[in-house]
Order: C-alpha cells, then structure tokens, then sequence
C-alpha cells in the first residue's frame, strides 16, 4: 500500500470515527434536552414566574418540606384540553413514595396551579388534601386522582376530551 492509499484509508476512518462522535453528541444533547422538558413540581414552587401562583394553592395547606426539596418525580405528561396545554406532575417522597405522594397539573397559558396532595395509611385508607380546586370541580379531581394512581396515562385521550375548567386564582 502506498503511502497516499494509507492517507485515504485513514481518511475513511477518520469520517467514520467523527459521525461516531457527532451521533453520540447528538443524542446526549437529545437526552438533555428531554431531561429539561420534564417540568417538576419542585420548579414550580421555586421559580420567579409561577413561585406566587404555586403558593396561592398551597397556602391553606401545610405540606412537607420534600415537596418542593427533593421529590421523587414521575416523568411529566403533556396534554391539551380544550385548546389549552397542561402539564400533569406526579411526585413522591423519596424516602416512602407508597406513603406520600402529590399530583399537580399547570397551565402556562393561564398561569393556573392546582394539585392533590395523598397520605396513604393502609392500602385501604387514602388522606387527600385538594390544592387550589374547589368541590365543584369533580372532573377536574378525577384528572388529578388518575395522575395520582398512575391512570392519566392510560385514559389519557378520553381526559383530553373532558369538559373541565381550572380554578381561577385571581392572578
């Protein structure tokens, strides 16, 4: 082999080496991308444009510290009801996620918060603490309560179809 068939050699090599490299760099970038998509309930409660609206709905509730510190969260789930975007956050606390649990559901467009808050003593026997909605809006707590119990997924072009109205806070 000549010495300029071996530069082309190690030229193909080389090409082939560097869509390697760009392929990877392209998918952790994907990957980070992904990552910062999935709206928490943590940024929620701590950033400067939605940290007054989270806590007008928690306002009337005490909740632990691992709500907004350090919960476990569930992949978040887009959705588009009534024209509008939601975002429906499922977290738990880290350190008994079967015990404590908490679901939550945000509209950008609205700047509108409300949420579930669930204690589970026995298998049989759940607490929950509805967040920023009223009684009145039995659809909108059945969306809340199937984020909770894993069911939103599942049923989630039937929820996209329902007729519920977010409680307005004022903001």
């Amino acid at each position: 082999m000549s010495s300029s068939e071996a530069e082309k050699v190690m030229s193909a090599k080389e090409v082939i080496m560097y869509r390697g490299i760009v392929a990877l760099l392209i998918l952790i970038l994907a990957a980070e991308s992904a990552a910062k998509d999935n709206i928490t309930i943590n940024m929620l409660a701590n950033n400067p444009s939605t940290r007054n609206c989270f806590h007008q709905m928690v306002k009337a509730n005490k909740l632990p510290a691992w709500v907004v510190r350090n919960a476990e969260n569930y992949p978040t789930i887009d959705m588009t009801i009534r024209k509008d975007r939601y975002h429906v956050m499922k977290a738990c606390n880290p350190d008994n996620c079967e015990h404590e649990q908490i679901a939550v559901i945000y509209s950008p467009q609205r700047n509108i918060i409300s949420g579930v808050y669930s204690i589970t003593d026995r298998p049989e026997q759940q607490s929950l603490q509805w967040l920023g909605i009223s009684d009145e809006q039995a659809d909108w707590k059945a969306l809340l309560f199937a984020a909770l119990s894993g069911s939103l997924i599942r049923q989630r072009e039937f929820v996209s179809e329902m007729n519920v109205l977010p409680l307005t806070t004022g903001e």
